[in-house]
Order: C-alpha cells, then structure tokens, then sequence
C-alpha cells in the first residue's frame, strides 16, 4: 500500500546524489509543456498538466487507501472560505467530474462572521454545484465573545491562549451542526503544514499524548462524528500552487490573529505563528522533509487513552485525575512557576484549578493565561 509520506522520503534520498533535470517535467518528459513548478527544492519539476494532475490522484488516493468513508456515508465539510477549504472543495468538484468519482457529495458548513464574506462562499459554492449552509453563531456563544477578546487584548500568552480556545471551540461547534444533520463524518482543509505547526504547538502546550490523533487522516475522538483531513499529506506549497493554477480566489483571506499582527504597531506573536516560522525556516532551508519527519515522528507518540476516565470538555482530549500529580510533566511545572513567583504570591496549582476536574492539562494551562473576563465565557461548558 502506498504511503505519500514515506515515498517522499525515499525519494529525497534517493534523488541526494541525482542532479535534477530542471527544463523539463520529470513526469512527461515535457510531452505536455515546459516544468512551471516544483512542489520542494528537491523534487523534479512538474508541467502545468502533470502537477494538477497528480495533486487530484494524491487527494483520491487519501480517501482511498484509508477507506474510512463508504458509500452511501453522509459527509459534512467545514468550508472557511480560505486558500486551504477552496483549493479542497475544487478537488473534490474534479474528482467527481471524472469517471473515478468519489464515494460522496459533501454538505458545506460555512460559520458566518461577516455577511459580505459569508455571500461569497455562497457563491463559491453553488458555482461548484454544491449545497452550503450558512449558520450564523448563535449570540451566547464563546466564539462570539473570543473575537471581541481578540481586538481588546495583544498580550502574547493572551493571544496564545485565545487562539487556542477558538481553534477548539470551533471545531467542537462544527461536530455538533454536523451531528444535528444526522451526518457522521467532517471534512477539515488542513494541510501536511498545518498539521506539524500544529503538532510542535501543542507538545509546547502540553498535548504529546494527542499529538498522533491530532495529525492523522481521520479522528475519532468527538464521538459520533469523525473528522477526516483529506490533504494531511499535502504540502501547503501544493495546495497554494493548485489555487493558483486554477485560477481560484479565496473568500476569506485573514484569520483574528493575522489581522491583529498586520493592524498591531508592536511585535505581536503566538505560539502557534512561532511554530510556523521555525518549520517554514527548516523546510524552505536545507531540510525539505521538515514537515514530514515531524509528522512521521509524531505519528508514533500515543498514550494508552483506555486507562483514562475523563474527556476534555473543550478538546475531547482523554485524561485521567486518578494519577500520581508527581508523576507527572504538571508536578514540575507547578513547580516552576512556585520558584517564578514573589514570595509573599499564593500559591497555584494547574492540578487544583476550578476547572482542572473538566479541562486537559493543555487547556488549563492555557485557561490559566485568561483574565478574569475571558474566564467567564467558559463557565457553562
């Protein structure tokens, strides 16, 4: 069975010592035009033709060799209106236009935050003959009030924190629309970049033992609803010279935190955008395979989830409070922040927080990062 991670491997070190050919494809051997792309530095390159071509077979493969979803299955896919959701759903409007069909038609699920760009998904959409529903976010809802946080406070760890819980609620907001339509299976736009940013984002928050569930195709952990991520095995270069190719225009460009650092007359960052700039540094430096040694290796760090006697209410993480606290990464950081504090500061425990009996080790410490007002958003979850 063919796996895209490991023959990209074996191809980059095979192709060490090889001196590529770069005036002509490495696929067709020019016979359908001159090379305009290379997915990385070390890879051959692709004419116009072939590289669509083998961006569709890579995308079909996917669900393919994984054969998560049947036939008859219903299927959702949370359509953003960025780069990564529209090159995705022009994947999927080709491969069913093509006598290798897939097994299903996915139904859009567009959260509206802004009409004008909810409009545009809509016609996105319809243009490609598929069903979207627009769901506006209910008033009352954490989601609503973490976009008014985002705009009040620029504090890094702050800023960390908020994009965290948004990411997490959203998803989780997403599995319950798609749980009301009587429909088992969510398609997400992440990419292979995406998903190691991801990764290196939550073992520095404390999510290693999810880390191998968090970057495979399909993720079982929401109960009824699995997401499935259809482009985990493509590069972000792919999926952003395919939008290109096609001629395609996304509806939503920015995200909360890229409009903050774009509008922020100071340095403004998250530990996520940290972690994208150390892996795109790498990948577009001397180690083309960054992404996928991460994602390889990550693949292989899982805890044994059945030992376990809680689910996070916000990530759906499993973890357990009948565990010796001094056993574990938590006891040390305790520790760590006792030596960080004035002496005459009570002392805090992210075991003993209020929240501690409902929340992972990741989301407490990231709730710990909340003020007092943020806080409250979470006090009904």
């Amino acid at each position: 069975m063919c796996n895209a991670i490991s023959d990209d491997l074996q191809l980059e070190d095979g192709l060490k010592n090889l001196k590529i050919n770069r005036k002509i494809c490495g696929k067709c051997a020019g016979s359908n035009g001159q090379p305009i792309v290379y997915i990385r530095k070390d890879d051959p390159p692709l004419c116009k033709e072939c590289f669509l071509s083998q961006t569709v077979h890579k995308l079909r493969s996917a669900f393919g060799k994984n054969n998560v979803i049947k036939s008859g299955d219903k299927v959702c896919m949370a359509f953003s209106g960025g780069s990564h959701s529209c090159s995705l759903l022009r994947m999927i409007h080709e491969c069913n236009s093509s006598n290798k069909r897939l097994r299903f038609v996915p139904h859009l699920i567009h959260l509206v935050y802004d009409e004008n760009s909810a409009q545009k998904a809509k016609v996105f959409a319809q243009d490609l003959d598929f069903e979207i529903q627009l769901v506006p976010i209910p008033e009352n809802s954490p989601l609503l009030k973490i976009k008014q946080f985002f705009a009040e406070n620029q504090h890094n760890s702050s800023l960390s924190a908020l994009e965290y819980f948004e990411r997490w609620l959203k998803l989780k907001f997403l599995c319950q629309i798609t749980e009301s339509l009587d429909t088992k299976y969510l398609l997400t736009a992440e990419c292979s970049n995406r998903l190691a940013v991801e990764c290196l984002a939550g073992l520095v928050q404390g999510r290693g033992s999810n880390c191998s569930s968090e970057i495979a195709f399909s993720d079982v952990r929401f109960g009824s609803v699995t997401l499935v991520r259809p482009l985990y095995e493509m590069l972000a270069t792919q999926v952003l010279f395919y939008l290109k190719l096609k001629e395609l225009s996304p509806v939503n460009c920015l995200d909360s935190i890229s409009d903050i650092v774009l509008s922020s007359d100071k340095p403004v960052s998250t530990i996520d955008r940290k972690s994208e700039e150390l892996i795109s540094y790498l990948q577009f430096g001397n180690f083309p395979s960054s992404v996928f040694n991460i994602l390889r290796i990550a693949s292989k760090l899982s805890d044994n989830s059945e030992s376990y006697d809680r689910k996070c209410s916000i990530c759906a993480a499993s973890f357990s409070l009948q565990q010796d606290p001094h056993k574990l990464a938590s006891d040390a950081l305790d520790f760590s922040n006792s030596l960080c504090q004035p002496i005459d500061a009570p002392s805090s425990s992210l075991v003993d927080t209020p929240h501690s009996h409902q929340f992972c080790h990741a989301c407490t410490i990231n709730f710990d990062q909340l003020s007092t007002s943020m806080r409250s958003i979470f006090r009904d979850l």
